[in-house]
Parts: C-alpha cells; sequence; structure tokens
C-alpha cells in the first residue's frame, strides 16, 4: 500500500509541476555563474533546495524557484509559467548562445528536462539537452523556459525529490 500512495504522490506532483497557470511564486535568483567543474557541489541535503543554475557567455540568467517535492521541506506547487517572470527582465543572451542548466548539488539529478513556453496557456515546447546544455534560438525575442528535475533512488523505483524553476532570455 505505501508503494501505492508513494507513486500517487509522485504522479500528482508530476502532474502539478506540468500545469502552468498564474499564481504568485516565491523568488530566487541565481546571483552568479556557475562554479569551474572542478569545484566541489555540495552534497544533497533534505533541508534545502538544490540551486539551480543557468548561464550562457553572457552571464548568469536570473531563475525563479517554482513547484517542488523535497525531503523536510514538503511540498510545494506554483502554478504559472510567463506569470512567474512579471516584473523581471529577462537576461539577455545573444543569437544561438550556448546556455547551461545544472542543478549546483551532488549527484546531480537522474532527470532534467527543460521546455520552452509558448504563448497559450499550457503550450509548452521540449527542449533538446546535451549534457545540460541547449542553445538559444537565433531569432530576436523575449522566450521563457521552464526546468525541472528528479533525483531517483539507485534502482529508479522512488523518487528522492524533485524540483523546478522558471526562466527567462532576451535574444538580441
Amino acid at each position: 500500500m505505501t508503494r501505492i500512495r508513494r507513486f500517487v504522490h509522485i504522479v500528482l506532483c508530476s502532474v502539478w509541476l506540468c500545469a502552468l497557470s498564474a499564481c504568485s511564486p516565491p523568488t530566487k535568483e541565481a546571483a552568479e555563474p556557475p562554479p569551474p567543474a572542478a569545484q566541489e557541489l555540495p552534497p544533497m541535503n533534505d533541508d534545502y533546495l538544490p540551486e539551480l543554475s543557468v548561464s550562457s557567455p553572457d552571464g548568469a540568467i536570473p531563475t525563479v524557484q517554482s513547484s517542488y517535492c523535497w525531503g523536510r521541506l514538503g511540498c510545494a506547487d506554483y502554478i504559472g509559467g510567463r506569470e512567474m517572470m512579471e516584473g523581471r527582465d529577462p537576461a539577455p543572451v545573444s543569437a544561438g548562445a550556448e546556455i547551461e542548466v545544472r542543478y549546483l548539488v551532488d549527484p546531480a539529478p537522474s532527470e532534467l528536462y527543460v521546455q520552452q513556453i509558448g504563448d497559450k496557456p499550457g503550450e509548452m515546447r521540449s527542449v533538446p539537452l546535451d549534457e545540460g546544455r541547449f542553445n538559444a534560438p537565433e531569432e530576436p525575442g523575449i522566450f521563457y523556459y521552464y526546468a525541472s528535475a528528479w533525483w531517483k533512488t539507485e534502482d529508479g523505483e522512488y523518487s528522492k525529490g524533485s524540483t523546478s524553476s522558471v526562466f527567462a532570455i532576451e535574444v538580441r
């Protein structure tokens, strides 16, 4: 029975993470670009969410914390995509620039997904990642993204935690 309840909980959290409508989120901005690869990352901890780092050669890209289910913090659901970025300026990025998305925690997530948020509510397009990297669009404009990650047990059967964030870039 416990496995079924945990599975249902994971499915419900995943559904909420994918549902994007208007809601007021807490704010959390990435202040610095990711540390060099040689620097040791902090271990995963049930008491705090792993920090999402998004960067391009043009600099750090601020993020806003979205929904999560994490250790002693429990679960929090925030519904919104573009709305979560209201009042915040998108980060300037060069056309076609490589954007790196990663969580500053060891181990890295079992699964990491990035989706581009469309113009219509619920409209999302999966962004293929290559080792946590993707390229900014070539055409100028403002683009919104939703990043989500899951950590699983070694056998992949249970979730150890999940979190998501949103960010925006302006291609000039």
